[in-house]
């Protein structure tokens, strides 16, 4: 939010209160054009910022969620994730494989039980259907969350402003 991380501790009163009263959280990440695709650009081409931009700042978010340990903190807090979970549930493997960073005696110590534990709070997030009719995406999807945690939704909005857009709908 406003460049801040999901896991910042500020955050947390608004995820305590929002796992009490069992209200889930939407997040859709936004980046600007002013957000360059490499350090020696001054924006964005092709809007990248659009194309990757927000399912790399999804992804960040829901790692930085999990890894931090957010997600097991506030075990009743529900997190809805737009685009089918991002790059989560395609690059699942690789992701639960990073969660192991660290010492290496810490690791053969707790590898088992920390990269299950991350296993178990990926699948805790629950994730929209807007992947724009990618049915090979939505089943990967589907693999990691199954049907009790995905939500159906389109991205449509992007296409329906103005009055051409309502007339494409009718």
């Amino acid at each position: 939010m406003k460049d801040k991380p999901l896991d910042s501790p500020e955050f947390f009163p608004l995820y305590e209160k929002m796992a009490k009263y069992n209200l889930p959280i939407f997040i859709h990440p936004h980046r600007d054009a002013d957000y360059p695709d490499y350090r020696t650009e001054k924006e964005s081409l092709y809007s990248l910022n659009t194309l990757f931009g927000w399912i790399y700042e999804t992804s960040a978010a829901m790692i930085r969620l999990t890894y931090s340990g957010v997600m097991e903190k506030y075990p009743d807090l529900q997190i809805i994730t737009h685009h089918s979970g991002a790059m989560i549930p395609f690059l699942e493997k690789r992701v639960i494989d990073f969660a192991d960073f660290g010492d290496k005696l810490l690791k053969l110590i707790l590898n088992i039980i920390s990269v299950n534990l991350f296993a178990i709070t990926l699948r805790c997030f629950t994730s929209d259907t807007a992947i724009y009719g990618n049915t090979p995406g939505l089943m990967c999807s589907y693999a990691l969350y199954g049907a009790k945690h995905m939500l159906f939704a389109t991205d449509f909005h992007t296409m329906l402003s103005g009055v051409s857009g309502i007339t494409r709908l009718r």
